[in-house]
């Protein structure tokens, strides 16, 4: 069913001593294509070149996670292809997972047409480290001793998955629009989940299928931080939240979008976090008068 898969690369070197490569390895022999979508600046073709099925398009500049991947899916869709699978760059997989992910969508897909989006369960690569986070896991830790897990589903019908991992149906990307360019990056995965399931479509988690996925990088700090991302990304998370309160206010209203957007504002208020405040209120403010698109500051590094 699946036979290529696309890559979103953004400064990967910075990733180790080409881990990006090692990350793709993991996964490419599987594909008949990769499709090597760079948001860097800089080059990264000799870097791309050490993967044999690999093609590499460069945009010298950051356009945004939403503009890369609708780049990778209309080249999939120029080489034939009917299905792909989208990877973030610091995402890896065991081949055994894999091929138990693919063959289990296989075997979903002939039960329920109407399911055009898989997604795997994932292994975190990181965390965020706190010192009273860390206490407070060692105390639940003694306290949940002896007891057992509830066994989780091998699979579920869900309305939202991340980006990575994701098998997409590409005659769905099609019907429904592609990604939202406008969105550039936070919640353009889970914006074009929304609009497949309004159309009718279905997205199916398969908990049984892990893949090694890691979430920014890991901060460490004295207390717990939910919201740890750099300035820029905290307005780009802040502004597309408007942008679901808007456009999808039944999936808004489920995931608490408004919630989150105060507990965004006000954790960066307890700690003191002005200069984060600042970009708060610039994503509300946009997010209200409907500014998209790539996050622009002038030359003080002002987002006002």
């Amino acid at each position: 069913m699946i036979s290529a898969a696309i890559v979103i690369w953004y400064n990967p070197k910075k990733l180790g001593e080409n881990m990006a490569i090692k990350n793709i390895l993991t996964y490419s022999n599987f594909f008949e294509n990769i499709y090597i979508i760079d948001n860097s600046i800089e080059d990264n073709l000799k870097l791309a070149s050490q993967i044999p099925n690999s093609q590499y398009f460069s945009n010298f500049e950051n356009l945004g996670i939403a503009k890369a991947l609708n780049q990778g899916c209309e080249a999939a869709i120029k080489d034939g292809h009917i299905w792909i699978m989208t990877m973030d760059q610091d995402s890896s997989w065991d081949s055994k997972h894999l091929l138990e992910y693919i063959n289990e969508a296989n075997r979903i897909y002939q039960i329920d047409s109407l399911v055009k989006s898989f997604s795997p369960g994932t292994v975190s690569q990181n965390e965020v480290y706190s010192v009273l986070g860390t206490i407070r896991r060692r105390l639940l830790k003694k306290s949940n001793k002896g007891k057992r897990n509830t066994p989780r589903n091998e699979f579920e019908y869900v309305d939202r998955v991340i980006s990575s991992g994701n098998i997409i149906n590409l005659e769905m990307w099609k019907t429904i629009g592609g990604f939202t360019n406008e969105l550039f990056i936070n919640d353009v995965d889970y914006d074009f989940c929304y609009r497949a399931i309004q159309k009718g479509y279905k997205i199916v988690k398969v908990y049984k299928c892990s893949m090694n996925h890691v979430d920014g990088e890991p901060q460490r700090s004295f207390f717990p931080h939910a919201f740890w991302y750099h300035k820029e990304r905290i307005y780009y998370l802040v502004r597309n939240k408007y942008y679901i309160l808007k456009n999808h206010p039944r999936f808004a209203v489920k995931y608490k979008y408004k919630q989150i957007i105060r507990r965004i504002f006000f954790e960066k208020l307890i700690f003191f976090e002005f200069e984060d405040v600042k970009y708060v209120l610039k994503g509300i403010v946009d997010g209200k008068h409907n500014i998209y698109g790539k996050f622009c500051k002038d030359k003080n590094h002002n987002p006002f």
